[in-house]
């Protein structure tokens, strides 16, 4: 497909139509602050409506050691609310997490993502993937020294840091490769800590057995 010249010579448009402002490049980068913290916007096409952006394009959010990724992102600077549609990507120190779309607040940490796959916590000094979890009094509380993968249609992240995932499973192996599973209604995760169950089964080499 053909570019413009503009934008092909690396050119910045700018249209200003009333109070919305529209900004236009390959790649753009645009730095501004949230809470008085160091925001970073990366785009291949921008457009600024208000205090609202809309971001299309190989879109990336980075502030404070978290980044936001998505084919599309709309993303509030007054609320600090993200809007992510495509290829959601969110990675904070442990965490990556993976779904068709999402919503993320980047001033409060909330949020809450759809289809997704995720991988949290894990101490790199911990025991090989796959190690069987240590034994624990409670039989619905999961605890491993190793990062924690799961699967699950919705998943709502808590200010806490704490994911609550709804209709999933959960392992501590390499998921392609999963020895056991623990499926269940509803799971709630603390990366480096534990998980709890409810409403679970246990499958070992894809067979149930609780």
């Amino acid at each position: 497909m053909q570019r413009a010249a503009g934008l092909q010579l690396g050119a910045v448009l700018l249209l200003v139509t009333g109070p919305a402002l529209w900004a236009q490049q390959a790649g753009q980068v645009l730095r501004g602050e949230s809470s008085g913290q160091a925001l970073e916007i990366l785009a291949d096409s921008q457009q600024r409506l208000g205090d609202t952006y809309i971001l299309r394009g190989h879109v990336e959010i980075r502030y404070r050691g978290l980044t936001l990724r998505a084919d599309e992102i709309t993303y509030n600077e007054t609320s600090g609310e993200a809007l992510a549609q495509g290829q959601v990507e969110l990675e904070h120190e442990q965490e990556t997490v993976r779904a068709e779309a999402g919503r993320y607040n980047l001033r409060t940490g909330e949020g809450e993502f759809t289809r997704v796959r995720a991988t949290l916590g894990g101490d790199p000094s911990g025991l090989p993937l796959g190690t069987s979890p240590q034994p624990n009094p409670d039989p619905d509380l999961l605890v491993s020294p190793n990062p924690f993968y799961f699967e699950a249609e919705r998943v709502e992240r808590r200010a806490d840091g704490t994911y609550l995932a709804h209709r999933g499973w959960v392992t501590n192996c390499t998921p392609e490769r999963a020895k056991w599973k623990l499926k269940a209604h509803r799971v709630e995760i603390r990366p480096d800590e534990h998980v709890r169950l409810y409403r679970s089964s246990f499958l070992l080499a894809r067979i149930p057995l609780l």
